[in-house]
């Protein structure tokens, strides 16, 4: 502000040599802020002048007045408008709107002065013309004013042109379509905006405060050329405020022009983000203005699965719009829902679950696709999807087989542990919604298991109870059989008796008896007390399978015993066959043993391995292990 005071004294009264008690109290004064004590204590100390002196104390008096209100930014502004001051005035004299510290002169204050003969506007009229009318401080007030106004431009943080920057970002021929522009203060980018505006503001009231107090030292160095303390003063000022124009102006001026770039960002999004809510807006006051209850409940009835979900997803955003078209239809609509009971959660949640399904009906039977479709599934309904009337036996087919074709073949996708999951439940109720004709297809088509195989693992996976009837089933024909079976044995057993007496009468055989002892009437002997052992009935049974299998069961036991069970193809049914036919525990273990290589080698899921393996033993109900019964034996 140095260039609009001028370096020439500001007038003073009639000059004495003593300096008046009013005089220091005003020299003393250090403030920016005339308060009501200042006030009375002037005043006290003018009445007690003599009337000789009181006119160069007024005089002096003035003087810091006019300094007072040289001080203010604003003042400089209204030498542009000078109603501008009226309002400033109004505002900040009288009703303090702006706080303590905004305020030069308290109300109090501001009458006691006028009662002393100072009029605060009248110091304001004769400061203005005394700027004015000097032509070299005018035209240096006109330059610095023109900055000022630059700068006030850029300058929207304050109170004052908060509201004017609403405008300024919407003015343009598309300014009436955004009318109801809303900015948001909290935004980062408006945030960071407005605190380097704030930063530019301080730096440039500093920098013009600075040159007011040198012009003021200045005219008074000038006056009293040997003031030292004034000197120094000035000097310091001086190069306080030669540092903030070289070095911190500029820096806040860039970091202004870097946050207005995000900020014009934001402005530009936030006028497209506008635009397209108008241009919402005005579509659904089109369909829904001039509408009833009724009416609209039946236009929303009529709508495709996929339009009632995205009419339902509008109205909810309607509710938070500052539009006041799509406010005033969220209040209708919430008149239409509670008229009409409409349950939206449950809605949304009914419309998503059959989207999802028409999906996969529509759905290629691609494996990629399906992989997609089945991934959540807890989110569609099997018994909806599998019980759809119109779908033939061969749609069925075919469906069954390219879910659960795609949950295999996926089997590099399902890494995580939910799947596991997921994948137990799929199969526990694929399982049991299957019509009982599709099953054996079900399982064949999975590529573990041919259609015989599977119609045989299905007797094994029933549930417990089913398992219970059919093993007391077995047993009824096991106990019919038996006779028939130990008849069997029997004639077994005496072949093989007649068998291994013929054998000792053999050549090869005669050497290994002494010759001394009379082994040929013992050996008979021993035979029969074999004979007279009685023998179990799995023994029995166990005996038959390997006499009757001899190839099969040695190949198989071989590489059961080498760790290795990767028999395949007739082998793998042949397994099967013996357990269900002759359930010893043999068979059962070569079973398992089998179910494990599937694991192991063929990729099988562990929990549909771990459930054949339970449902063998519950339906089987196997105790024990063979070693352990050998060792009993011996």
């Amino acid at each position: 502000m140095a260039e609009v005071i001028s370096n020439e004294p500001v007038a003073q009264g009639p000059k004495v040599k003593e300096t008046t008690a009013t005089e220091q109290l005003i020299e003393s004064y250090k403030g920016w802020k005339i308060t009501k004590e200042l006030a009375e204590q002037i005043k006290k100390s003018l009445d007690a002048e003599k009337s000789e002196i009181r006119e160069q104390t007024r005089a002096k008096l003035k003087d810091l007045l006019k300094s007072v209100i040289a001080s203010r930014n604003a003042w400089w502004e209204f030498e542009l408008d000078k109603k501008a001051f009226w309002r400033w005035y109004e505002i900040d004299m009288k009703s303090k709107e702006y706080g303590a510290d905004e305020v030069i002169i308290e109300k109090d204050a501001l009458k006691i002065l006028e009662s002393m003969g100072i009029n605060w506007i009248d110091l304001v009229r004769e400061l203005n013309e005394k700027v004015l009318t000097d032509k070299a401080e005018a035209e240096k007030a006109n330059k610095h004013l023109a900055d000022r106004k630059a700068e006030i431009d850029k300058d929207k943080s304050d109170k004052q042109k908060a509201e004017i920057a609403k405008p300024v970002a919407k003015a343009g021929p598309e300014a009436a379509s955004e009318k109801w522009l809303k900015i948001d203060e909290n935004h980062n980018d408006v945030k960071a905006y407005r605190k380097a505006q704030e930063g530019l503001k301080t730096i440039t009231d500093k920098i013009t405060q600075l040159k007011w107090e040198i012009t003021k030292l200045e005219s008074e160095i000038k006056n009293n050329p040997t003031n030292v303390i004034k000197g120094k003063e000035l000097e310091a000022k001086s190069l306080e405020a030669a540092k903030l124009e070289k070095e911190d102006l500029p820096k806040a001026q860039k970091d202004v022009e870097w946050a207005k770039v995000k900020y014009d960002e934001y402005i530009k999004d936030l006028t497209e983000k506008s635009k397209e809510e108008n241009r919402l807006a005005e579509e659904a006051k089109e369909k829904w203005i001039n509408t009833t209850p009724s009416k609209a409940n039946e236009n929303y009835n009529k709508l495709s699965t996929e339009g009632k979900l995205n009419f339902l997803e509008a109205v909810e955003s309607w509710k938070n719009s500052n539009n006041p078209i799509l406010k005033f239809l969220w209040s209708f609509f919430e008149w239409v829902v509670r008229l009409y009971h409409w349950d939206v959660k449950k809605e949304k949640e009914a419309l998503t679950k059959d989207l999802q399904i028409k999906t996969i009906e529509t759905m290629q039977m691609d494996n990629g696709k399906w992989f997609e479709a089945v991934k959540d599934l807890k989110a569609w309904d099997i018994d909806k999807t599998l019980n759809l009337k119109e779908w033939d036996n061969k749609k069925q087919q075919d469906y069954i087989s390219n879910v659960h074709k795609a949950l295999w073949i996926s089997d590099d996708k399902m890494k995580s542990a939910d799947w596991k999951t997921d994948l137990a439940m799929y199969w526990e109720k694929t399982i049991s919604k299957v019509k009982e004709a599709q099953k054996s297809v079900w399982l064949e088509q999975t590529g573990i298991f041919d259609s015989a195989t599977a119609s045989k693992i299905l007797k094994l996976l029933k549930d417990p109870v089913a398992a219970a009837n059919e093993k007391a089933a077995a047993d009824k024909l096991a106990a019919d059989k038996a006779a028939a079976d130990k008849a069997a044995a029997d004639k077994l057993a005496a072949d093989k008796a007649a068998a291994d007496k013929a054998g000792a009468a053999t050549p090869k055989e005669a050497p290994a008896a002494a010759p001394e002892k009379p082994a040929p009437k013992e050996a008979p002997a021993a035979k029969e007390a074999t004979k007279e052992a009685p023998k179990s009935k799995d023994q029995l049974k166990s005996e038959t399978f390997l006499k009757n299998n001899p190839k099969s069961v040695k190949k198989i036991q071989d590489k059961l015993d080498a760790g290795n069970t990767t028999v395949k193809g007739k082998e793998v049914d042949q397994i099967i066959e013996d357990a269900i036919k002759n359930p010893t525990k043999e068979n059962i273990i070569k079973l398992q043993s089998e179910v494990l290589w599937m694991i192991g080698e063929k990729n099988v899921d562990w929990v549909l391995g771990r459930d054949t393996l339970k449902a063998l033993n519950k339906v089987l109900k196997i105790k024990g292990s063979p070693k352990k019964k050998a060792k009993k034996k011996k």
